[in-house]
C-alpha cells in the first residue's frame, strides 16, 4: 500500500483534529508528525503494531500525555495543556479495554455516577428515572436497578458507553472493545455504535481485529513505528492491504490466517502422548473434556468464551478438583492439586490475562526468573545471574524496551507476554499450556509469539493452546479441536481449514 496523505483541510464536520503530533519518551520518538482527524458520526479505526504509536496518539487526544509537538482542535477550537478532565469537559471520553465501572453498583449508579446524587444523600428515585431515560434515549433496554455484575460483559460495555454519553461526550474512543466479547456481544456492541453514529456521535476504534475494522469502520488510519503510513476510506482497501501496511513482510501463515485463506494442517503426530484428559467434568463450565497432546505438538482448542476450554486449561495447571475423570502425564494417572504440583510435574502455564502472572511493579529480571528460583541453592540469586538470564532471553525472544531495573508494567503487552515465556523456557517444560497468547497484540507481536511457540514445540514440549480467536488457533496449531459447552465436538487434522470453516464448526454444534 502506498502512503496516502491526509487532507489537512478543516472540514465543517470535523469534531477533532490533530496536526503534527509528536511525542518523545527518553529520546525515543513514539509519534512523529502524525496527522489525524475525526468527523461527526463516523467510526474511524486506528491500527498498527505494538509500539506503532496507537496508544500514544490516543493518550495525546484524550489528555493522558502532553505531546511534545503539534496542535489539537476539538470542536473547531484549539486546545492546549489538555488533561483527562479538560478532555472530558470538551466532550472526549475513552472506554478502555479494562472497564472502569463498579460491578457492585447498579446500572443507574454506573451510568449517572456523581450526577445521580441529590446532594449528600443519593436520590434513588431520581437516579433510576434519569438513568432509565438515558438508556432509552440511546436504545438500551436495561433495568437501571440491576447490579452491573449481573450483566454479560458485552452489556457492561454498553453501559460504559452510555455513561460517557451522559457525561456529554461527542467523541468516544473505544480501546480494544471486543477482546473479551462473544460474537453475539460483538454484534450488539457495533449495532449500538452505529446507532449512535447516526445521531452524530464520533468513534475512534482501536483494535487488532481486522474483521471488525473492515466491517464497521468508515475510515482507517495505519501507524507504524510512530509514523503515519496512510489514512484511507475503508471501502478502498482490502484486508491484505491493511496487513501489508501494518507489518510489511509478515510470515505467510500469519498473513494467510488474517486474510481468511485456507491453512494446511499436517498429518497427526505419532510421538508419545505427554498429556491426556479423560472425561473431565468441572461444573458448570466443563461437562466432558477428553483430548490428548503429544510431545512436540501444538494442539489448538478453539471455542467461544463459554466453551469450557479455558477452564480445562486452568485445571491442567492445578486449578481445581474434577467431579469425575482423570488427567494422565506420560500415560500415568496424576492428581495435580495445586499449581506448585503442576509445576513440579513439568507443566508451564501462561494465562489469558498477563497481569494475573506478572508482578507489574517488579523489575523485569525478577519476573523472568520467578519460575525457576526453586532450583537455585541458597536463598538468593545473584543480580549478575539475573541480568545474564535476562540478556539471554531478551535476544532469543526479541523482547524490546528492556532495561535490567525497568518494571514489567513499563513494557508493551506483546513484550510482557514474551517475558512470561522467558520465565518458563530456562528449563523447558514437559507441557506448556497457553491461553489466549495473542490477545490485545498487533500482528507483528503475534508473529514473534508464533515463532516462540513453534520453537518450544520443536524442542519436544507438548503445547496446549487455548483461544477464542480462530486466527490464533489456525496460526499456531498442528492439530485443532473445537470445544462447545464443555466438551470437544470436532477435530481438524491432516486437512485444509479456514477461519470461516473453523467458526462454522462451532456454529453448527450450537444449532444441533
Amino acid at each position: 500500500m502506498t502512503q496516502t496523505p491526509v487532507d489537512t483541510t478543516v472540514e465543517s464536520d470535523v469534531v477533532l483534529a490533530a496536526r503534527g503530533m509528536t511525542k518523545l519518551y527518553g529520546g525515543v520518538l513514539a509519534l512523529h508528525d502524525v496527522d489525524f482527524d475525526l468527523r461527526a458520526g463516523e467510526v474511524h479505526a486506528v491500527v498498527g503494531e505494538n509500539g506503532a504509536g496507537k496508544s500514544t496518539l490516543i493518550k495525546c487526544l484524550s489528555g493522558g500525555v502532553r505531546p511534545d509537538g503539534g496542535t489539537i482542535r476539538i470542536g473547531g477550537e484549539e486546545v492546549s495543556a489538555l488533561s483527562p478532565t479538560s478532555a472530558q469537559d470538551a466532550g472526549v471520553a475513552v472506554v478502555h479495554q479494562e472497564l472502569s465501572l463498579f460491578p457492585a453498583l447498579t446500572v443507574a449508579e454506573n451510568v449517572l455516577g456523581a450526577r445521580g446524587t441529590g446532594g449528600v444523600l443519593m436520590n434513588w428515585r431520581r437516579t433510576r428515572r434519569v438513568a432509565a431515560e438515558t438508556l432509552a434515549r440511546v436504545g438500551l433496554d436495561l433495568d437501571p436497578r440491576a447490579r452491573l455484575d449481573q450483566l454479560p460483559i458485552g452489556q457492561q460495555q454498553l453501559v460504559e458507553i452510555a455513561r460517557a454519553l451522559f457525561s456529554g461526550a461527542s467523541v468516544i474512543i473505544l480501546d480494544e472493545p471486543t477482546s473479551s466479547l462473544s460474537p453475539d456481544e460483538v454484534a450488539l456492541l457495533f449495532a449500538f455504535v452505529h446507532e449512535l453514529a447516526e445521531q452524530g456521535v464520533a468513534f475512534v476504534l482501536i483494535t487488532h481485529f481486522l474483521e471488525d475494522v473492515m466491517a464497521h469502520a468508515d475510515r482507517i488510519t495505519v501507524l507504524r513505528n510512530g509514523l503515519l503510513v496512510t489514512c484511507v476510506e475503508r471501502a478502498s482497501v482490502s484486508k491484505h492491504d491493511l496487513v501489508e501496511a501494518m507489518i510489511g513482510d509478515s510470515s505467510s501463515v500469519l498473513q494467510a490466517t488474517y486474510e481468511g485463506l485456507r491453512v494446511t494442517l499436517p498429518p497427526p503426530s505419532e510421538e508419545p502422548v505427554a498429556l491426556a484428559l479423560r472425561g473431565i467434568v468441572l461444573p458448570p463450565a466443563v461437562n466432558d473434556m477428553t483430548f490428548d497432546v503429544r510431545r512436540g505438538e501444538v494442539l489448538g482448542i478453539y471455542g467461544d468464551l463459554a466453551a469450557g476450554h479455558a477452564e480445562a486449561a486452568e485445571f491442567v495447571f492445578g486449578g481445581g478438583k474434577p467431579a469425575s475423570g482423570e488427567l494422565l502425564l506420560d500415560g500415568v494417572s496424576t492428581v495435580l492439586s495445586s499449581t506448585t504440583k503442576a509445576r513440579a510435574h513439568g507443566i508451564a502455564f501462561i494465562p489469558a490475562d498477563r497481569r494475573d502472572a506478572l508482578a507489574l511493579e517488579q523489575p523485569i529480571t525478577w519476573n523472568t526468573s520467578l519460575a525457576y528460583l526453586h532450583r537455585i541453592t541458597g536463598f538468593f540469586m545473584r543480580s549478575s545471574d539475573e541480568r545474564a538470564h535476562l540478556a539471554k532471553w531478551t535476544e532469543a525472544l526479541r523482547i524490546r524496551g528492556v532495561q535490567p531495573h525497568k518494571t514489567a508494567g513499563a513494557l508493551s503487552g506483546g513484550n510482557q507476554q514474551k517475558v512470561l515465556f522467558a520465565r518458563w523456557l530456562e528449563y523447558p517444560p514437559k507441557v506448556m499450556v497457553v491461553v489466549e497468547p495473542t490477545r490485545g497484540m498487533d500482528v507483528g507481536a503475534k508473529s514473534d509469539v508464533v515463532r516462540i511457540v513453534r520453537d518450544v514445540a520443536t524442542k519436544g514440549t507438548a503445547v496446549l493452546l487455548i483461544s477464542s480467536e480462530p486466527e490464533t488457533v489456525l496460526t499456531f496449531s498442528d492439530r485443532i479441536l473445537v470445544a462447545h459447552r464443555g466438551r470437544i465436538v470436532r477435530e481438524f487434522a491432516n486437512t485444509q481449514v479456514s477461519k470461516n470453516e473453523l467458526m462454522a464448526a462451532g456454529h453448527d454444534m450450537e444449532s444441533t
